[in-house]
């Protein structure tokens, strides 16, 4: 929808970039945001669309704009991270052909309608396997068409020696100063434990006068939070809580830890620098991530989803443990934490798991060669000039793949392993040369007018979109 700061946001900025990094060409269709910039001096094209409103006159603009970027740029998959993105795409798709694949973040409401605006393309990809399981009791989707993906971390950026010498002087936090730093969309969807800790503040202030709490993150709830914090720092006479709004250096702040509380993608980041991080969110409450908790991690994406309550007790009890916790206890908590994050999110992992979705639909109906012709009317000349082209081709290619337009797709059920599409419907020559990469003309005076005017312009046509849906065109002929 957008790119704002958030964690899906933060996927698709990682994800991009790796794709871009291993040779794919990326384009992005969003509402804009703090990563735009950053993504186009990358080298990723950015268009705008209003795609983060629900309105009918703001998905009727973004539906224009996205068939304008999609006939413009002629991608071979499109790729929607959202409700909105994903209902556009899909109608998108169905003009275009060009097949779509959607990533589910978070499970979607279903009532009041929205099902409908729930699409899920060819195939799907799931940050988590409880995402999954959503998926296939909500919208009876195929476990064979689920792949379930992880929130890629960049661990070089992501580490210990990031230094945050520089931002701790920035904010006027004192040197001496143990911070404990939430990170999230403050929206009031998504920042139960920044109210959480904040309830809490008066509790840590009295088990350790150094901590201080960092609140990072914008949306709809920052005015409160930002009220919630002030009214702290005048009863304790000292600035005790720092509300920055949005940021994009959270390596910065990763570094900058003494806890971190989070959940989803900021947990994993947390982890790569090797801080300890207590998972408490909306959806749940899991405390300090160890070796025991991995695989209630792993099945939430680290959402804690159905785990627990966060509370301000619960956060404050936490804290405590940790700091009981020796230097050889915490030492091996956060050493697995990176580890934990090298092997199982890196942004390599999600970008291949991505790119063998995107390959398995392209890879599974692509057509080499699109022959085109006089098929299917009994014309004894024209069937044995396909049999030869067929076997021509095949001689110096035997596993390329063949389209034929033909009269009727019933007919050559003697040629095996060739692909038929009907001739004279239209929905079936657009997906035919969307899937196709040479369209190939069979022999015979097919660019003619002797015998009539609709045939030559119907080839003609076809060679007009061959060129839209930039195809090579070839003319066969035989001596």
């Amino acid at each position: 929808m957008g790119l704002g700061l958030g964690g899906a946001e933060t996927h698709i900025v990682e994800l991009s970039k790796q794709l871009k990094r291993t040779g794919h060409d990326v384009i992005i269709c969003s509402n804009g945001g703090v990563y735009t910039k950053e993504l186009t001096s990358f080298g990723i094209r950015h268009y705008n669309a209003p795609m983060h409103q629900r309105s009918i006159p703001f998905m009727v603009k973004s539906l224009f704009k996205l068939l304008y970027v999609v006939l413009k740029e002629k991608p071979d998959i499109i790729h929607a991270h959202a409700r909105i993105p994903a209902f556009l795409s899909s109608i998108v798709s169905f003009f275009t052909r060009i097949p779509f694949v959607t990533t589910a973040h978070f499970n979607f409401e279903t009532g009041g309608g929205l099902r409908f605006f729930s699409r899920w393309g060819k195939k799907s990809l799931d940050v988590s396997n409880d995402l999954k399981k959503y998926l296939i009791d909500n919208y009876n989707i195929s476990p064979e068409n689920i792949t379930v993906t992880v929130n890629g971390i960049n661990t070089d950026e992501f580490s210990s020696k990031t230094d945050s010498t520089s931002l701790r002087k920035e904010l006027g936090i004192p040197d001496e100063a143990k911070c404990i730093v939430t990170v999230s969309r403050m929206d009031f969807n998504a920042c139960l434990a920044a109210f959480k800790l904040l309830d809490g503040a008066y509790d840590l202030y009295e088990i350790d006068k150094n901590y201080r709490i960092v609140v990072v993150g914008g949306g709809n709830a920052l005015k409160d939070i930002t009220a919630k914090a002030e009214e702290i720092n005048k009863t304790l006479g000292i600035k005790f809580v720092y509300v920055t709004g949005g940021r994009t250096d959270i390596s910065h702040f990763c570094s900058l830890v003494h806890i971190f509380l989070v959940f989803s993608r900021a947990a994993l980041e947390a982890m790569s620098c090797k801080k300890p991080v207590v998972l408490a969110g909306n959806q749940g409450f899991l405390g300090l991530f160890t070796r025991d908790k991995l695989s209630r991690c792993i099945a939430t994406n680290f959402t804690c989803r159905d785990y627990g309550e966060t509370t301000a007790e619960n956060i404050v009890a936490e804290i405590r443990n940790i700091e009981n916790l020796s230097s050889e206890e915490l030492k091996e908590v956060t050493e697995f934490s990176r580890e934990t994050v090298k092997l199982r999110y890196s942004v390599v992992k999600m970008a291949d798991d991505a790119d063998m979705v995107y390959k398995s639909i392209l890879y599974k109906n692509k057509i080499d060669f699109l022959i085109c012709g006089y098929y299917g009317y009994n014309n004894a000349g024209d069937e044995a000039l396909l049999k030869s082209i067929i076997k021509n081709i095949r001689n110096l290619k035997p596993d390329v793949k063949i389209g034929v337009l033909v009269r009727k797709n019933t007919l050559y059920r003697d040629l095996k392993h060739i692909r038929k599409f009907n001739r004279f419907n239209p929905f079936s020559i657009l997906k035919a040369l969307s899937q196709s990469e040479v369209m190939l003309f069979g022999g015979g005076n097919l660019i003619q007018d002797a015998t009539s005017t609709k045939s030559l312009l119907y080839y003609i046509s076809l060679l007009k979109l061959a060129k839209f849906y930039g195809l090579k065109t070839m003319l066969y002929a035989t001596e």
